[in-house]
């Protein structure tokens, strides 16, 4: 191989290693959001069953 070629290689593996790179924080980026979104759905989850329970207790059902 000439020098041409193993510069050639080594620059598209560093191109594949810094997609692979971006693809990871790309991802990980998602399930910080993911995680997130999923805390406030649970928040407002226990707070609705306990608005619920409260009234219930209060009205007598």
């Amino acid at each position: 191989m000439t020098e041409e070629q193993v510069e050639t290689k080594a620059e598209s593996l560093s191109r594949t290693e810094m997609r692979k790179q971006q693809k990871e924080l790309l991802e990980e980026a998602k399930i910080t959001k993911l995680k997130r979104r999923l805390n406030y759905v649970i928040a407002f989850l226990v707070t609705v069953l306990i608005l619920i329970l409260l009234f219930m207790r209060f009205i007598n059902f």
